[in-house]
């Protein structure tokens, strides 16, 4: 009876310092345990944690090359939209005088909601067909008694002429216009003279040094063999640039101030295209307000109330029509 006890005894003792060892095994190693069950939480009481996706890898950081190369293309995109338009006079650029604005499919009366029409012809200053587009015109469309505008949609055949479209919103008389702002000659002009050169402006950095200040040129491209202190934009990977001031550190700039420099990269026949006669310049000045009406009726074309407009009115069973750029329509009488 005694070996019995003495031998469950030394079998409780064994089982005990096995469950201690397995215990102990097990808290070393609970980090590869865990790992290797892929449990989708935390261990914190135990000091560490559980990741059970990787890390998303960093944002890759574009080189100054790359950035370079990107906005050279974009520079040479615009470019095809505004391509050089030289001239030896000034009477062979548009003309908003001797050009052409005729209504296409014109009517006595318009519904509220149809779409109107018209056909610009460019020509320049000799009467002579302008052969590409370009031009920049400004179309808006008012209504004075409601003191209500919207601005037209012009499309660019690129050969010399236009199709300019209003959808007339409101009822009563709505008056047109369609301003030539710059001709496409001054339109390649200012591009030009927009990407010749940054020297027009002149900026002055200011530093402090201690009690008192120093100025210095500065630029976003400067010819100097002085030390620069360069100021990067790291999202955009473009640099500013001032002449580093004696005995300061670059980061003590404080305040940068600029002015007009008396250089122009326009020659005279050029700067003549934006004297103030010559901008904005109405080419429908001899067309009369239209009338437009509700158009209570049956037909498809006819608009009743119920539909919204900009400018707070409302029709409804807008004409299939309205808004559409398709085909130009037939052609009405010129405005001249």
């Amino acid at each position: 009876m005694t070996m019995k006890i003495a031998n469950h005894k030394s079998l409780l003792v064994l089982l005990f310092i096995l469950a201690s060892w397995i215990t102990f095994a097990v808290i070393q190693n609970s980090t590869k345990l865990w790992t290797a069950l892929r449990l989708p939480f935390s261990l914190h009481h135990w000091n560490f944690v559980m990741k059970t996706q990787p890390e998303p890898p960093p944002n890759p950081i574009v080189s100054p090359t790359e950035t370079a190369l990107r906005i050279k293309r974009i520079m040479e995109k615009l470019d095809q939209l505004v391509p050089p338009r030289p001239f030896t006079t000034v009477s062979s650029t548009t003309s908003a005088t001797h050009s052409r604005a005729t209504v296409l499919s014109p009517r006595d009366t318009y519904c509220r909601g149809d779409r109107l029409d018209v056909l610009l012809e460019m020509r320049d200053h000799l009467g002579r067909r302008k052969e590409y587009g370009g031009d920049f015109l400004r179309a808006r469309m008012s209504s004075p008694a409601l003191k209500a505008g919207a601005s037209g949609k012009v499309t660019d055949f690129n050969n010399g002429t236009y199709l300019v479209s209003f959808t007339l919103f409101w009822e009563g008389q709505v008056s047109l216009s369609v301003l030539l702002i710059h001709p496409s000659e001054g339109v390649s002009a200012l591009w030009r003279a927009r990407n010749q050169g940054y020297d027009r402006v002149i900026f002055t950095g200011q530093f402090n040094r201690g009690t008192s200040q120093v100025n210095t040129d500065c630029a976003l491209a400067l010819n100097s063999s002085a030390e620069l202190c360069e100021y990067l934009d790291t999202r955009d990977q473009e640099a500013f640039y001032c002449v580093k001031p004696p005995n300061v550190p670059c980061a003590a700039l404080t305040h940068m101030h600029s002015k007009n420099k008396d250089v122009s990269y326009l020659s005279k026949q050029e700067r003549s295209l934006f004297e103030r006669s010559n901008v904005g310049v109405e080419m429908m000045a001899k067309f009369n307000a239209i009338t437009v009406s509700k158009c209570h009726c049956k037909s498809s074309l006819c608009v009743t109330d119920g539909w919204g407009f900009p400018g707070g009115s409302a029709v409804k069973n807008p004409p299939a029509n309205a808004g559409d750029m398709g085909s130009i329509p037939g052609s009405g009488d010129p405005l001249e």
